[in-house]
């Protein structure tokens, strides 16, 4: 009996670590993106339901004189498989400044799915089908210049999810093509930015305390 007890808990466990185990396959490359000028990226896609939300391992060929450290972009695409934002990229690339899914089923933003990305200063979440995001969501990042949440299904936006940021350091804000906003700056206009800011307060307001 105790056998059998065994062999089932290292059952259990050998599903979990599966489960819970994701490996990238990045193509490599250069890309030019807005603020940031040219990038080493990481590009990958087919991440899906069955995949394990920590990334584990990460595969594929860089180009000649490049490894891991040289990379400072993410960019996820999942054909709306993804239920959610990886974690544990850092490991494997710890100078990321630029990280974005598109295509992606997420729908909630807790506040915890960047914390890794100290340096972040891009993120882009497009056409996915997010719905609400936390407060909480930048509170590690504060370098982050330019912010894009368009195309999405977002009704409720935390009212603190800007405080962390410097706002006369943001480049580019936008939400637009959403269910409770249709609004993005792309020049850089403090004014202009902080009307956004509280015209998502007045029309996409959310109180953090429901994820406690």
């Amino acid at each position: 009996m105790k056998l059998l007890i065994l062999f089932l808990i290292f059952l259990i466990s050998q599903t979990f670590e599966i489960t819970n185990s994701l490996t990238i396959n990045c193509f490599y490359g250069t890309k030019t993106i807005k603020v940031l000028g040219s990038v080493y990226s990481c590009h990958t896609s087919k991440i899906s339901t069955s995949s394990g939300i920590e990334v584990t391992n990460v595969i594929g060929t860089h180009l000649s004189g490049k490894n891991n450290n040289d990379v400072t972009a993410v960019f996820i695409e999942s054909n709306y498989t993804l239920p959610f934002v990886p974690r544990n990229f850092s490991k494997f690339f710890p100078n990321i400044k630029a990280f974005s899914i598109n295509y992606a089923a997420i729908e909630t933003l807790f506040g915890d799915e960047i914390n890794e990305f100290s340096q972040l200063e891009y993120i882009d979440f497009w056409q996915i089908k997010l719905k609400t995001i936390s407060s909480k969501l930048f509170e590690k990042t504060p370098k982050i210049i330019f912010v894009y949440f368009g195309g999405s299904l977002i009704e409720r936006v935390g009212y603190d999810l800007f405080t962390p940021l410097n706002v006369t350091q943001l480049q580019y804000v936008s939400f637009d093509h959403n269910r409770c906003i249709n609004r993005w700056i792309d020049d850089g206009n403090t004014t202009a930015i902080i009307s956004l800011i509280n015209e998502l307060r007045e029309k996409c307001p959310f109180d953090d305390e429901f994820f406690e």
